[in-house]
């Protein structure tokens, strides 16, 4: 293998282990998103993803990494806005509280001193407001009530962001989960053994499984080579683990010649 390959492989790496995760996991279901992997029963956000999986009949795992990936898309679509939303504040002195000083005084948007031209300015300097073009050059002017919309904007903004485990975003991927009756996409997720869940595949399909002395289930690999003997249902879950094991890709040697060898050794002899 030449550097070359070896980089392409390296940057298309995760997709392709998802894949054989995606593959094998179906019959198995005892790989989670290492995002959300812990979930804290006993923390406000681990019981809001909990009972919100629950309401809609959804894996608790599903719903948290749906929610990471839709807090993301948020981030992203939401930043440009919300900085915009921020400039206005600074630049004609509005914010929530003052505003509500002035509405429980009786006053409205159109009693603040110079709002229609500022707001229109801003309308054109700050086009991420989204409450119009403003002053645009050579066209006629608009009848847009930029001072009334901007008034309403800062008025009902929440400049900060909403926390990943927001319960209108819970809300919102408990229902697209829901909705697609699938598992995250193993495409673009890490995904990492979970040993609750393979405790439970266990106990569902009686299979004994071999312990340490710490109690814990053993999941050496000469473990999973023997209780694959005895039980084949487990044997292509153990060739994926050892799959994976051994494929690390930032362990393979490259030469002085730009390639990767294996090392054959035809005399060596293995005994005992």
């Amino acid at each position: 293998m030449d550097t070359e390959t070896l980089e392409e492989l390296r940057t298309y790496w995760e997709p392709i282990k998802g894949r054989l995760i995606q593959e094998v996991d179906r019959d198995y279901g005892v790989y989670v998103p290492t995002s959300g992997k812990r979930i804290n029963r006993n923390s406000p956000s681990g019981r809001l993803i909990i009972d919100t999986a629950c309401e809609y009949g959804i894996d608790p795992q599903d719903l948290a990494a749906e929610a990471i990936d839709m807090h993301r898309g948020y981030q992203e679509g939401s930043k440009g806005h919300l900085n915009a939303v921020k400039n206005a504040r600074r630049t004609t002195g509005l914010t929530k509280r003052r505003i509500a000083r002035w509405e429980n005084r009786g006053r409205d948007y159109s009693t603040w001193p110079g709002l229609d031209t500022k707001a229109r300015e801003l309308a054109s300097d700050l086009p991420d407001l989204r409450i119009g073009q403003g002053y645009v050059q050579g066209e006629n002017y608009d009848d847009t009530d930029y001072a009334a919309q901007l008034w309403t904007l800062l008025r009902d903004t929440d400049d900060r962001l909403p926390g990943r485990y927001d319960p209108e975003i819970l809300e919102q991927a408990a229902a697209r989960v829901a909705k697609s009756d699938s598992r995250c996409d193993y495409h673009t997720h890490r995904f990492s053994f979970s040993a609750a869940r393979f405790a439970d595949y266990l106990a569902r399909n009686g299979i004994p499984w071999p312990r340490l002395e710490s109690g814990a289930l053993d999941f050496s690999d000469e473990t999973f080579r023997q209780m694959a003997r005895m039980h084949p249902e487990v044997a292509k879950l153990r060739e994926l683990r050892h799959t994976l094991g051994q494929l690390r890709l930032e362990s393979l040697a490259v030469g002085t010649d730009g390639r990767n060898r294996c090392l054959l050794s035809p005399f060596q002899s293995i005994t005992g």
